[in-house]
C-alpha cells in the first residue's frame, strides 16, 4: 500500500461525509463469481457533495462471508456495525452487481477511503495518518481539500457526549502484567491469555482489542463477543481475531 495524498482523495471523491455503519450484508455478484458486502451508512454531516439519503446510504467493499463461503482481499476495507468517521466516496464501478442494491458507492483509496474515529480519546486514525482531536481543526483540515465547508444533517450523540474517563473498576484500573503464548496467528482460532489484576469477576462491559497489522498499529481490532473463552478477574482467554488476517505480536492487546 502507497500512500494517498489528502488533497488528491478529496478531489477525485464525489462524495465525503461524516457518517456510522449500521449493517453489514454480503452477497454474490450476478455470476456469482465474486463476493461483496453492502452496508447501510446513517450520514451526519456532509464535506463534498449531496447526498438525498442519510439513513440508508449504501457503501459496497470488496469480498465477504455468505455462509461457508468467504472471499477476503487484502489491503481492502472492511467494515463493521458501529464504527464512525470520514468517508471518501466513489461510485461503485463493478458491474452484474443486483438490483436490489441499487446507486451505491465505494471508497476511493478502499482502507485509504475512510478515516476512523476513536470516539472514546476522540481522536481519528486511517494507514499512515493519525489525527489528535475531533475539533475544529480537524473539520476545518478536511474542509481545505474539499472545497465546501462541513455541513451538519442530523446530531451525532455519540461525538457530542462527554468524552467518556478511563473506565475503573472501583478505584483501580485494570492491568495486564503477563501474557502468552508471545507469537501465534490471527484469526485462526489460537488463544491468548493475559494475566493481570482488577479485570472484574465476569465481563460485563470489558472488552479486549490488538492493534492492527493493517495499518501499523493506528486502529484497534475489539474481540467479537464469541471470541472470549474465559474471564477472571486476574486471568482472561480470548481468540486472536483478524480483520485481513496477519499476526498478532508481542504487546498486542490492551484491556478495559
Amino acid at each position: 500500500m502507497l500512500p494517498l495524498e489528502p488533497a488528491r482523495r478529496a478531489q477525485q471523491s464525489a462524495l465525503v461525509v461524516e457518517a456510522q455503519v449500521l449493517d453489514a450484508r454480503s452477497f454474490w455478484d450476478a455470476n456469482h463469481a465474486r463476493l461483496f458486502t453492502r452496508h447501510r451508512l446513517r450520514v451526519f454531516s456532509l464535506l463534498k457533495g449531496q447526498v438525498a439519503d442519510t439513513t440508508e446510504l449504501a457503501l459496497i467493499t470488496e469480498g465477504g462471508r455468505l455462509g461457508l463461503d468467504q472471499q477476503v482481499l487484502t489491503n481492502t476495507l472492511h467494515l463493521a456495525p458501529g464504527q464512525q468517521g470520514v468517508f471518501f466516496l466513489a461510485r461503485a464501478p463493478w458491474a452484474g452487481l443486483p438490483g436490489s442494491v441499487g446507486r451505491a458507492w465505494t471508497p476511493y483509496g478502499s482502507e485509504q477511503g475512510f478515516i476512523e474515529y476513536n470516539l472514546a480519546e476522540r481522536t481519528a486514525s486511517e494507514p499512515f495518518r493519525t489525527y489528535p482531536a475531533l475539533d475544529g481543526a480537524f473539520y476545518k483540515e478536511l474542509s481545505r481539500f474539499t472545497g465546501q465547508a462541513r455541513r451538519v444533517l442530523q446530531a451525532n450523540a455519540a461525538l457530542a457526549a462527554p468524552a467518556a474517563p478511563a473506565l475503573q473498576r472501583g478505584t483501580l484500573a485494570p492491568s495486564i502484567s503477563s501474557f502468552s503464548p508471545q507469537t501465534l496467528p490471527a484469526g485462526a482460532g489460537a488463544i491468548l491469555t493475559l494475566n493481570g489484576n482488577d479485570f472484574g469477576a465476569s465481563r460485563g462491559s470489558g472488552f479486549v482489542e490488538f492493534r492492527n497489522g493493517d495499518d501499523g498499529g493506528a486502529t484497534r481490532v475489539k474481540v467479537p463477543d464469541r471470541d472470549y473463552v474465559s474471564w477472571t478477574n486476574t486471568r482472561i482467554q480470548v481468540r486472536v481475531p483478524s480483520a485481513t488476517g496477519g499476526e498478532a505480536q508481542r504487546a498486542p492487546a490492551t484491556c478495559a
